[in-house]
């Protein structure tokens, strides 16, 4: 069974902070792209995750790739990774975020039982 990332550890402890500039620091690290795939993600760590990418999306204009093939995903974490997005408490949300261009993320999905639901 393959460890989890450190990436992953990082962004639960970005979530927890809550802190903007943190997670802008590693948006900018990442040059664009995250590559979590082959890590079993759960409820838990796509919270976290929905978070950082809420992020990305609001503190970059640039295309963002995040690779989440074959990492357990069903339609119920796909619920908690998109959570963040449709929360109107989250620490990004001001008028200056939603004002503001989102980046354009690009998901691969691909190797998770989705199914048709979480597609939607």
């Amino acid at each position: 069974k393959k460890e989890k990332s450190e990436l992953v550890y990082l962004i639960h402890g970005l979530y927890e902070a809550q802190c903007v500039s943190l997670n802008q620091f590693l948006i900018s690290q990442l040059s664009g792209q995250l590559d979590l795939s082959h890590n079993s993600l759960s409820p838990a760590d796509c919270l976290s995750l929905g978070y950082f990418l809420y992020c990305v999306c609001h503190t970059t204009e640039t295309k963002f790739a995040v690779d989440l093939s074959v990492c357990s995903l069903d339609c119920n974490r796909i619920r908690f990774l998109m959570k963040e997005f449709s929360s109107t408490n989250s620490a990004m949300e001001t008028a200056d975020a939603r004002a503001s261009s989102c980046a354009e993320l690009e998901l691969n999905l691909g190797w998770n039982d989705v199914g048709d639901e979480g597609a939607a």
